[in-house]
């Protein structure tokens, strides 16, 4: 804990009559990153060279990984500070930095055997049916203790359970749309039960969306990508459900929505505003290889794209048009002046 660590190092402190400058604790955050306020705030410290040492109450405290933990000890290093570790008692020397190196290295290897470990428990347990993250609105996360053995399981929240049902049975009759069922689960009282801040927030329209996608309330658990049967009791049969997902993907409303808008002359033609020499940017040799019947095309395209955007045409025909183009990016003499 942290009160035992500030404890260990203020008795370092005494026993070598040093003076304490500042204390940093990062509580709550993970050594396995750098992003850390309080660290980053004692390493500006540091910098300003009127430090002479950093303790801390182990190697791993500091860093979890060794490239962080050289780049920390690069500025401590050039701010002529040194590392000072409570359990480990480095010594300030070849054999010290060198001992210090292989605790490094075993912080990482902790670290990363630790976080291998765990993946591999919550794929076991997803694999039994068990839910490895918070239980979606509808459910609830309890324990039990069962021969004094904590177990983690999920029961269905009676309270939110008939409204999730009803929200699958109503966009399942194709009457509903997602804001109009958004609408009605407010005034029932529909909430999610996701945020800590706020425990019961209100559902939009796209959590309604993401609601209904969730195979979870046909009894499914899914971790990494791949599905596993649950012991949790559905809620919704998978009839109701494929329906639904039928009617999501004719109305394409969770679906991704186009947004580009492709032009011929897209990349071609463009404002008078945005481009002064607006001859500069025309293709030359797409003119030169064009087909008469592509050119005659492309020209009166052209020429109505230029008058509705305020451009005044001096030459006559489409052959007096292309070579007048291909003129003026030759010579820089304007065929075309903007219409006051």
């Amino acid at each position: 804990s942290i009160p035992a660590q500030r404890e260990a190092c203020m008795k370092l402190i005494r026993e070598n009559d040093w003076m304490l400058v500042d204390e940093y604790a990062d509580r709550g955050e993970s050594a396995r990153s750098t992003a850390r306020p309080q660290l980053q705030e004692m390493l500006s410290r540091v910098k300003k060279k009127d430090v002479d040492a950093v303790i801390v109450h182990k190697i791993d405290r500091l860093a979890r990984n060794m490239n962080d933990h050289v780049a920390i000890k690069a500025v401590l290093t050039r701010s002529g500070a040194q590392l000072v570790s409570v359990v480990e008692n480095i010594e300030d020397n070849a054999s010290g930095h060198f001992v210090e190196g292989i605790h490094a290295l075993m912080a990482e290897f902790y670290s990363a055997n630790l976080s291998a470990e765990v993946r591999k428990g919550l794929l076991q347990k997803a694999k039994s049916g068990g839910m490895v993250t918070r239980a979606p609105v509808g459910y609830k996360n309890v324990r039990d203790t069962i021969e004094g053995k904590s177990i983690a399981r999920v029961v269905i929240d009676e309270e939110m359970a008939p409204l999730v049902q009803e929200c699958f049975k109503l966009y399942g009759t194709g009457n509903y749309s997602l804001a109009e069922i958004q609408k009605i689960m407010a005034k029932k009282g529909l909430r999610n039960n996701f945020s800590k801040k706020r425990p019961y927030p209100e559902f939009c329209k796209s959590s309604i969306a993401m609601l209904l996608q969730n195979r979870f309330y046909t009894g499914v658990v899914k971790y990494r990508n791949v599905e596993y049967p649950g012991l949790h009791e559905p809620l919704v049969d998978s009839s109701l459900f494929q329906r639904v997902q039928q009617m999501l993907r004719s109305r394409d409303q969770a679906g991704e929505r186009k947004r580009k808008h492709p032009h011929y002359l897209k990349g071609t033609v463009t404002a008078p505003s945005a481009v002064p020499d607006f001859h500069s940017s025309w293709p030359r040799a797409s003119i030169l290889t064009s087909t008469a019947s592509v050119r005659r095309s492309t020209t009166a395209a052209l020429r109505n794209t230029l008058t509705r955007a305020g451009w005044k045409r001096k030459s006559k025909t489409s052959t007096e048009i292309f070579s007048c183009l291909l003129k003026q990016s030759r010579t820089s003499k304007r065929s075309w002046r903007q219409r006051s």
